[in-house]
């Protein structure tokens, strides 16, 4: 996925199992998106995002100031929260990148 630094229209994402099968989110609490830049130890992003279709497990992300004003190589990471407290993460095996663009003037 690429941005523009700056950016804050919202974009979804579905989440898959590696199978390429949707994540059912029919039952899920919350779905967090998670980001950091290649390398760091904190997260850039720790914030939530809406569940669009559940059966098809899509959900939307709205960034806010602040969210895309670095640019650089991120990973992403989905943590789903179920009742009872389960947690999910997806990708489970794999990385989401997440490439930030610099503007033209940078």
């Amino acid at each position: 996925m690429r941005l523009k630094k700056g950016d804050t229209y919202p974009f979804q994402q579905r989440l898959q199992y590696d199978d390429k099968t949707p994540v059912d989110l029919t039952d899920a609490l919350s779905v967090y998106l998670k980001v950091r830049l290649d390398g760091a130890t904190e997260y850039k992003i720790n914030k939530p995002c809406v569940i669009v279709d559940p059966e098809n497990g899509i959900v939307q992300f709205s960034p806010e100031d602040g969210d895309t004003d670095t640019p650089g190589m991120y990973s992403m990471e989905y943590v789903i929260t179920y009742p009872g407290g389960k947690t999910q993460t997806v990708p489970s095996n794999n990385t989401i990148w997440l490439l930030i663009l610099g503007d033209t003037d940078d």
